[in-house]
């Protein structure tokens, strides 16, 4: 017996996985059409401005290193990296009063600075430094 030459199915059809404690509901699109060759899943909301896809790195450790691509099918979606540059902007400020004297802005650096992402991001710029630091006596 020959598999058909496509399926199509609808995301609501498929039964939701509730990951990272219902944060995420995860749908096995691989699975459900028999995909072999290459990674296929969907995540939905189920309201809006609810978290789609959690935050990771697919360059860390576990990760298998491989690009994604994100389709939104209905609605809208933001992905941003706009929190992890505001921070490194403000650790620049560190020590000033534009930072200082809000409790809020040092709060967030503190926050920022605290996430994987920011972390990996900080070690790979300054492992680029390392590479390249002078060897002997500084001139």
């Amino acid at each position: 017996m020959t598999s058909p030459a496509f399926r199509a199915v609808q995301l609501d059809d498929i039964d939701p996985v509730p990951v990272l404690d219902g944060q995420l509901l995860w749908r096995p699109l691989r699975a459900t059409l028999g995909v072999r060759a290459f990674g296929v899943n969907a995540y939905t909301a189920r309201a809006a401005g609810d978290l789609v896809v959690e935050e990771h790195d697919e360059r860390g450790t576990g990760s298998g290193h491989h690009e994604e691509l994100y389709v939104v099918v209905a609605g809208h979606a933001r992905f941003t990296i706009g929190d992890l540059m505001l921070v490194t902007v403000l650790r620049e400020l560190r020590g000033t009063e534009g930072v200082d004297e809000f409790p809020n802005l040092s709060a967030l650096v503190k926050r920022g600075e605290a996430r994987p992402a920011f972390q990996r991001a900080l070690s790979d710029q300054l492992a680029v430094f390392r590479e390249h630091e002078p060897q002997g006596e500084a001139a």
